[in-house]
């Protein structure tokens, strides 16, 4: 019975801990890093949500959208 209390907290702590990346967080949210570098316009669109809110910068999206533009500008160069 042990067993099954111990699996099913793990499990809840991990639902929790992955279950933010699921929530739309902005206009774009729930993207990888990789969408948001393969898609500028929406990346922008999404920079400019963040940057309306300086407690948005904290977010998932916006910290992937950031990463997106600038491993696309690496790209670029």
């Amino acid at each position: 019975m042990k067993k099954w209390i111990y699996a099913a907290i793990v499990a809840l702590v991990v639902v929790l801990s992955l279950a933010p990346m699921f929530f739309k967080q902005g206009p774009y949210g729930g993207k990888t890093q990789g969408w948001y570098q393969n898609h500028p316009e929406q990346t922008a669109k999404e920079l400019a949500w963040c940057r309306e809110k300086p407690q948005r910068e904290k977010t998932m999206s916006c910290q992937y959208a950031h990463n997106g533009a600038v491993a696309r500008l690496a790209e670029g160069q």
